[in-house]
């Protein structure tokens, strides 16, 4: 990474404080939905539909948007981000909470959409998925940090001044952004049936379904490792918080050497990534009751599917044509779609006799599926490299 223009290194600052911030703001309403006395489905079905609504709204946005540079967009996001949370420090209100979770999702997906697009364009010749994989590793740092963050602040009645030093980074960012972040090329030229027609490639429409499956794998298995954990598998909670950094820790390993095999071997790479998520995934359900087992399972599950990410991004580039701006935008909000549809997927088995224990190999069907439309999209690609 040390031969990444510094142009790049501004872009996952910014993505690291929405990450960080975004994650934060979602399990604060959790814990304030919990508290009011309202069921783990509710929770998880409220804050779905705070993800759904905005993952619509943010391709309206991007459509609109698309003809504009992307720095101005990184610009206007980061500031109606940091302006976001100065609101939310003011008002303290449960209603402003669930505001900011929506402008988070929204903000997220056209963040990663229009810094992607920066990245593949002030990336060194051949270093395209690991710029990629830089880009992602903002968010995913912040995300893995924002858990033990909200129990440290939880902790100490932290009140309302972190999410005011959030603010601040955020418009330290928006600094960084503007400083560093060269202008780059202008906005796609072509119109919206331009737009419409490249994303209508079978190739690209297959990488969405990719993303979206892959989402909601993760999303099962995300919501129901609590659960089983210490129910199932024996582990104290005080010992979860230990597990889930070590899924993190690995899920920005995975993304680093993801984007380094990408760029010299793309779809091999984005075919392993799957194959050993859904292997890992099928693991975890077949030892289940192996503490060992289950934390090594779990752990590799977060490197392949954070090695899947930068490539996934650099193949949707390369098949949108005239439209990457667009396409990279959509297949964030694939990822945020197929979370949506993985917490829907395991609500009814809350309350049930067995619990969550059907999760993980729901996970594995899932990123089992998503493999193989990505052996599919493979060949058809070796048969007929241009004519998809």
């Amino acid at each position: 990474m040390h031969d990444m223009p510094l142009a790049l290194w501004a872009l996952p600052a910014g993505g690291f404080i929405i990450g960080i911030s975004g994650t934060f703001i979602g399990l604060s309403i959790m814990e304030n939905s919990i508290e009011r006395g309202a069921s783990l489905p509710a929770v998880i079905m409220e804050q779905s539909v705070y993800l759904l609504l905005p993952s619509l709204v943010s391709l309206l946005i991007a459509i609109s948007t698309t003809r504009l540079a992307r720095k101005t967009v990184l610009l206007g996001l980061s500031a109606i981000f940091s302006l976001g949370l100065a609101i939310l420090a003011l008002s303290r209100s449960a209603d402003m909470l669930s505001i900011s979770f929506m402008l988070y999702a929204a903000v997220y997906i056209l963040y990663v959409g229009a810094s992607s697009i920066v990245a593949a364009e002030s990336a060194c010749p051949g270093k395209h998925a690991s710029a990629l994989a830089l880009v992602f590793s903002g968010p995913i740092l912040g995300s893995v940090l924002a858990y033990p963050l909200f129990l440290w602040w939880m902790g100490i009645n932290g009140g309302i001044a972190i999410v005011w030093i959030m603010a601040a980074l955020g418009a330290a960012s928006f600094m960084a952004i503007a400083k560093w972040v060269p202008p780059c090329r202008h906005g796609q030229p072509q119109g919206l049936s331009g737009n419409i027609r490249a994303l209508g490639r079978l190739q690209v429409l297959l990488s969405f379904a990719m993303t979206a499956l892959l989402s909601s794998g993760l999303a099962i298995a995300s919501l129901s490792i609590g659960e089983l954990l210490v129910k199932t598998t024996g582990f104290a909670p005080s010992s979860v918080l230990f597990v889930m950094l070590a899924f993190g820790a690995f899920q920005i390993i995975g993304n680093f050497y993801g984007g380094k095999l990408a760029d010299k071997h793309l779809m091999p790479t984005l075919v392993a990534s799957l194959s050993v998520l859904a292997i890992t995934q099928a693991l975890l359900a077949l030892a289940i009751h192996s503490k060992t087992v289950v934390a090594i399972m779990y752990a590799l599950s977060g490197a392949a599917a954070y090695a899947f990410a930068p490539s996934q991004q650099r193949r949707i580039l390369a098949k949108a044509g005239a439209a990457p701006v667009l396409a990279s935008t959509v297949n964030v909000a694939a990822s945020c779609l197929g979370s949506v549809a993985g917490c829907w997927l395991l609500l009814p088995f809350f309350g049930r006799r067995e619990g969550l224990s059907p999760a993980p190999l729901m996970a594995a069907g899932m990123t089992t599926i998503g493999l193989l439309v990505a052996l599919y999209s493979w060949r058809l690609e070796r048969r007929r490299p241009h004519s998809y």
